[in-house]
């Protein structure tokens, strides 16, 4: 993010004291000054980082490359760091957020099985409540399954090398493919059959989210909708009909949109400073 405070110079006399309105003062005009970030930061810095992991790292790289913070008059000296600070609480907070919702979904197929009913009801609830654009359910499908699979649902398809329309998917021993998606519309039809495994990004955060058997924050995308770009929420879904040795079935992922967590930011930022 970059912050273009305004600067400020304190004028002086021949003598080296500052002047004021035409008159010689004793105290120099306070001259804005950039400061570390404290101690007191630190703790939520640590926090960030034990909760996103590399993948939070390159979203907040993502989130500087794109918004930058205009000042407009600003005459509190530091207003810069402070805006800073807040912005990033602001956008920690709502990830965070949006990352324990979608964990919530975890025990929805404990049976081994998640109905369209379940998830529609789950999904409809998640984006009605939080920042989710669209919530999406995949399963897995093994490679000497596929040709089953697709013959009783859609194709299984991947993005082109060159990262436009969609193909159909290589071959490998795994697919990850939406099965079912919220909003079900003319919209979202087309990321039926969409693989998780098929793009490096995804793929990804669906193993660390099966390794750590909880939701991540996967790292930047272009969402399958509509192209435009944001992050991936990953929940591992676990059936536990045999609670020795639980079997992953598939994944409920979130996709969330850069510029609406940016948009977001404006209930906290200072009243004077712009999004751009």
């Amino acid at each position: 993010m970059t912050l273009l405070p305004e600067e400020r110079v304190s004028p002086r006399g021949e003598d080296g004291t500052a002047v004021e309105d035409g008159l010689v003062s004793d105290t120099a005009v306070a001259r804005p000054r950039t400061t570390p970030v404290t101690t007191a930061d630190k703790p939520r810095l640590q926090r960030a980082v034990a909760t996103f992991g590399l993948a939070g790292v390159v979203i907040l790289g993502l989130m500087a490359a794109s918004v930058g913070f205009a000042y407009e008059q600003s005459r509190a000296a530091g207003r810069d760091e402070d805006a800073v600070v807040e912005a990033a609480a602001a956008l920690e907070d709502q990830l965070v957020n949006s990352i324990d919702a979608l964990g919530a979904v975890g025990g929805l197929a404990v049976d081994g099985e998640v109905s369209p009913a379940e998830f529609e009801t789950f999904a409809r609830a998640l984006i009605d409540d939080g920042e989710y654009r669209v919530i999406a359910h995949e399963v897995v499908v093994d490679a000497e399954d596929r040709a089953a699979w697709e013959a009783e649902n859609v194709p299984i398809r991947e993005p082109a090398d060159d990262g436009g329309e969609l193909v159909p998917a290589g071959e490998r021993d795994e697919y990850l493919p939406v099965i079912d998606v919220y909003p079900d519309d003319e919209t979202t039809e087309d990321v039926l059959g969409f693989d998780l495994a098929g793009e490096s990004s995804r793929a990804a955060a669906t193993e660390r989210a099966a390794e750590e058997r909880r939701a991540v924050l996967g790292g930047p995308v272009r969402l399958a909708v509509d192209g435009s770009p944001g992050v991936l929420v990953v929940q591992p879904l676990y059936s536990l009909e045999d609670v020795q040795e639980p079997l992953l079935v598939g994944f409920v992922s979130g996709s969330l949109v850069a510029s609406e967590l940016v948009d977001g930011l404006d209930d906290v930022l200072p009243r004077d400073t712009a999004v751009a």
